[in-house]
């Protein structure tokens, strides 16, 4: 039900709370992170940073699950912003491991620009492609 992208993909779910100006990211899981050696399997976690104007960026991250290339969290993290700073933020999701790969422990990158979400009102919940990472904090 979708493509399969060489560095997985992970699945979340975004809210945004008027009332309680809140926005409410849940971690579902990961699926297909690549093996690079069947020997040296991933322990991933999920670091999440909201950037925001105005606001210093703020940062999550989930638990680690060893051992492990489909990882599922169930992790909900929430944001206090206004709806005019979140329609200026973004997102940066990164998936790490706690091992290293390659002399990196990155091993995809999502970045949600809240510009293109109109209605954050109801729950949305999708798969997004894990890429190269461009923000490696």
């Amino acid at each position: 039900f979708f493509r399969k992208s060489s560095l997985g993909q992970i699945e979340l779910t975004l809210f945004y709370s008027e009332a309680r100006q809140k926005l409410i990211v849940t971690v579902h899981q990961i699926t297909n992170l690549p093996l690079k050696n069947p020997t040296d399997i991933p322990d991933p976690y999920v670091k999440l940073k909201l950037i925001s104007p105005g606001n210093h960026s703020v940062k999550n991250k989930t638990k680690t699950i060893t051992d492990n290339c489909d990882p599922i969290f169930e992790e909900t993290f929430e944001y206090i912003l206004s709806m005019a700073e979140l329609s200026n933020s973004k997102l940066i999701i990164t998936v790490k491991s706690k091992k290293i790969f390659f002399n990196s422990n990155v091993l995809g990158q999502v970045t949600i620009s809240f510009k293109t979400f109109h209605d954050l009102h109801e729950a949305f919940r999708e798969w997004f492609d894990l890429t190269e990472a461009q923000d490696s904090d």
